[in-house]
């Protein structure tokens, strides 16, 4: 019977499988991953860790197996609340379908502490402002942005051409605000560094809650770019702290994280977007021209650095080059020429590991020598082993142009198919 799988779910296995789509994405392999997470996800269901459960008072009363039944419950609560993250994240990513109906959860918010090592002789309860500041905020954050995500789902905010655009404000404002609320040790901007020393991972948190909220706001006025100059500016605005956040948490880290999802998709992620939306309708602000290129040369160089040990990173630089280039020739044609892409013949091999990247930010000095023959390299890739290609590697070149070409509609006066054209260039075009 061992062969028809499991019979029985329990706990741990709904853990095996979380921590199984983990690995499956961080190797770039997303489908497989989210078919993983969806098996999770239905077995916390069929343990009903969904619902909000009583815990009952031991029958002999003892106090500390009260307690630790109180934590129990927690720690479910928070294994659910990981779950939630997770679909909600991938379905933004993959534009999947959500697994998970909100309306059908009625747990409570898990406890904004951290768990006690010893159980049995501690009541779960908040941090107050005086106290160590609790771990588990970031992981809260995270929480309220999965339901603005499932909220943005529900009214079709990331669609185009949205009846009531005032909904998009509204999500915008709402993210704003739970930026705005955080404690200020977990602020992005201008935080409360006293607590960095005895807890070296709060710089990193940061960075990435700064990340969740901006990669929020950016698939929220994608679809609108082209017809609120709001979309816009927010979407670039959103784009570029993400760069930035992926920037300063690239130099916290060891080239051991590399292959980690998060510091190659979203990087692939806000440059393509940064990318085309210029190359449609170049800024005519200096200062913002210069933010982005600079922060495009820093996008790419950090995914030369990382490609050897992310497959994300190494199909996402092939197309995010191909990206600049189309945008260098774009910018050619309508800003100063003092103020240019101009692309070096540096090997990534320059880019010492988890070191800083840093460049003049009145140019942008792009690493593309290794990206000099991108077409002909796609061309071999595809030949050579068409199974990886296609099946085993999800993050591919394809993704990316695919991802590119159905966020991109800006010539509003043009049918859907014309404007997205205008973005294939022949070095992509026949790819596919």
């Amino acid at each position: 019977m061992a062969i028809l799988g499991r019979h029985n779910s329990t706990v741990t296995a709904v853990q095996h499988d979380l921590m199984r789509a983990l690995w499956l994405k961080n190797c770039s392999r997303a489908t497989e991953s989210w078919h993983s997470l969806g098996n999770a996800i239905r077995q916390a269901q069929e343990l009903g860790l969904h619902l909000q459960s009583e815990v009952r008072q031991p029958a002999d009363g003892n106090l500390g197996e009260m307690l630790a039944r109180l934590w129990y419950d927690e720690y479910k609560r928070r294994l659910w609340v990981n779950l939630f993250i997770w679909d909600s994240h991938m379905a933004l990513v993959l534009g999947r379908p959500r697994t998970i109906n909100a309306n059908d959860c009625t747990i409570k918010t898990p406890t904004d502490c951290d768990i006690p090592e010893d159980p049995f002789t501690t009541v779960p309860t908040s941090i107050g402002l005086a106290n160590v500041p609790s771990s588990y905020t970031p992981r809260l954050f995270m929480y309220e942005i999965s339901h603005k995500i499932h909220k943005m789902r529900s009214l079709a905010a990331d669609k185009r051409y949205i009846s009531d655009y005032n909904v998009v404000k509204v999500l915008h404002e709402q993210v704003m605000s739970l930026l705005d609320g955080l404690p200020p040790v977990f602020r992005p901007e201008n935080p409360d560094i006293s607590w960095d020393s005895r807890c070296p991972n709060f710089p990193k948190q940061r960075q990435q809650l700064s990340n969740a909220a901006s990669s929020f706001l950016m698939a929220l006025h994608r679809p609108h770019v082209a017809i609120h100059k709001f979309s816009r500016d927010a979407g670039i605005r959103a784009a570029l702290s993400t760069l930035e956040s992926q920037q300063r948490l690239f130099e916290m880290v060891s080239r051991h994280y590399y292959k980690f999802f998060y510091l190659s998709f979203y990087t692939i992620d806000a440059a393509m977007f940064l990318a085309t939306t210029m190359i449609k309708d170049t800024p005519t602000d200096q200062g913002l021209l210069q933010n982005i290129y600079r922060s495009l040369r820093q996008a790419i160089n950090r995914l030369l650095v990382m490609k050897e040990r992310s497959p994300i990173a190494k199909s996402g630089v092939q197309v995010l080059a191909q990206c600049c280039q189309k945008l260098l020739s774009e910018s050619s044609k309508n800003i100063n020429d003092s103020i240019n892409l101009n692309c070096t013949a540096h090997g990534a091999n320059e880019v010492s590991e988890g070191a800083t990247i840093h460049g003049p930010q009145n140019s942008i000095d792009c690493s593309l020598s290794d990206l000099a023959n991108l077409h002909s390299r796609i061309q071999i890739d595809r030949s050579t082993d068409s199974d990886t290609f296609f099946n085993a590697i999800d993050f591919n070149a394809f993704f990316w142009i695919k991802h590119m070409t159905e966020d991109i509609d800006l010539d509003i006066g043009a049918p859907i198919h014309d404007s997205r054209d205008s973005l294939l260039w022949p070095n992509l075009e026949n790819i596919g």
